[in-house]
């Protein structure tokens, strides 16, 4: 059930229309007019007002580009309690404001004044009697651009809206009820044309396109193409690719065999609709991702039990490079060692081979992170006196190799001076003289027994 309601002066006219026909109609004075809508049942339903003008509609002419006007608009109830709220807005384009329903314009702002507190008193939920379609605003972005503008009509059978449209921006816009006007199509043709012809008054129309119900087209045709001077066409014949004929949808029906719709929700509403997108595309990448994870798992445990058996073989040969770079170094020590001090030993005159053997030993005894320096020798009747400076500055390094020193066999006393100006600290000893038939007891083969 819908109420359709005119006010002139003191006086109300009511229309109840109630699944398509017109139930009942009642003229009262303004006082009186809710209780006359509780007595015909039309409590708590739409009310479309028409403020001023001779029949249940009203035209009202969108702000002029480049002129400042008073602009009305009616919130929808989602975003507002109160479905009668209005608010003064400035001039704007379809989808600047979030949330914008229906418009009224050219409103004085006395008389937008009365309209909210009259749409207060009353038990209904009242709506000005006219709206924007974005559906017939998407369809004027697919048409072809041209100077002049384009009035479109959007024909069902409960509701009629008529909209003049001119460079994306809503010029005029007129909504009535078809079934207040007979069931001819000339009556729906002459209202389609006066509003045309209202317009045309200030500036004129380049054409008329019609979109809806087949049948009320058909209707409305003929005659509207002898009631108007510009050139009247179907939606179907300028969009033949669109497999939906009805302006609101539209977008939606092209896909990708049509031009593509710019965009004309309201910011937030568009930004609500691409995050639901997005989200809906990741969670679609996500499970594929999982699904194509899940087939390839028995091929991912040979790879990485495959993997797994080249890092062990990889560890094995890195430890046993390892063991031969330190075996290497080892024997490259003890070389550099016998080598570099051979001369020292070259000045015995005896057993200068084992000499070096005793060097070795010495080497071979000491910890890494002893490094020997500087190595003096100095005869004393059957005994030698033995100073070895070092570079080490680890004092406990340095005490377990003159610990080990004092073990061997041979060795009298071993004593660890200070720096005294040196780089690292001396270990000197006694030493007896070995005999020359017995082996060094600073040899690998002494030290073994």
């Amino acid at each position: 059930m819908t109420v359709g309601l005119e006010i002139r002066g003191g006086e109300a006219r009511i229309a109840v229309r109630e699944r398509g026909a017109v139930r009942a109609m009642r003229s009262v004075r303004l006082e009186a007019l809710p209780g006359a809508l509780r007595e015909m049942g039309a409590a708590r339903q739409d009310c479309f007002l028409a403020w001023g003008e001779g029949a249940f509609h009203q035209i009202l002419t969108a702000p002029a580009l480049g002129r400042v006007e008073q602009v009305g608009y009616l919130k929808r109830r989602a975003l507002l309690p109160d479905d009668a709220e209005l608010e003064e807005l400035g001039p704007a384009r379809i989808g600047e404001h979030a949330g914008v329903e229906l418009l009224a314009v050219s409103l004085a702002p006395a008389q937008l004044a009365e309209i909210l507190r009259f749409a207060r008193s009353l038990p209904v939920q009242l709506r000005l009697a006219t709206s924007i379609p974005l559906g017939l605003a998407r369809v004027e972005a697919l048409l072809p651009k041209q100077a002049l503008a384009t009035a479109l009509a959007l024909l069902f059978r409960d509701r009629a809206t008529v909209v003049v449209v001119e460079n994306g921006r809503v010029r005029l816009v007129r909504e009535f009820d078809p079934a207040l006007l007979g069931e001819t199509g000339d009556a729906l043709a002459q209202e389609i044309a006066r509003t045309v012809r209202h317009f045309a008054q200030s500036q004129p129309v380049g054409r008329a396109v019609l979109a809806g119900e087949q049948e009320l087209i058909d209707r409305s045709l003929a005659p509207l193409r002898h009631a108007i001077a510009c050139p009247v066409k179907q939606l179907s014949e300028i969009l033949p690719t669109a497999a939906n004929r009805y302006a609101v949808s539209l977008g939606l029906s092209l896909g990708d065999r049509g031009p593509r719709v710019p965009n004309l929700l309201p910011p937030r509403l568009r930004f609500r609709r691409e995050r639901r997108s997005i989200t809906a595309a990741a969670i679609a990448l996500a499970l594929a991702a999982l699904a194509a994870a899940w087939q390839s798992r028995p091929q991912a445990l040979v790879a990485a039990r495959s993997a797994e058996k080249k890092v062990a073989e990889l560890e094995v040969l890195r430890r046993s490079r390892l063991e031969q770079i330190s075996s290497a170094q080892a024997v490259e020590r003890n070389l550099g060692w016998a080598t570099r001090w051979r001369g020292v030993f070259d000045r015995f005159a005896e057993s200068h081979d084992r000499w070096a053997q005793m060097a070795v030993g010495l080497a071979n005894a000491a910890p890494p992170a002893v490094v020997f320096d500087r190595l003096e020798a100095v005869r004393r009747g059957e005994s030698w006196t033995v100073a070895v400076d070092l570079r080490s500055a680890d004092e406990t390094s340095v005490r377990d190799f003159a610990g080990q020193v004092g073990g061997l066999p041979h060795v009298k006393q071993v004593i660890i001076a200070g720096l005294r100006g040196r780089a690292g600290p001396r270990i000197e000893f006694e030493l007896d003289n070995p005999s020359p038939l017995a082996e060094s007891a600073l040899s690998p083969a002494g030290r073994g027994r």
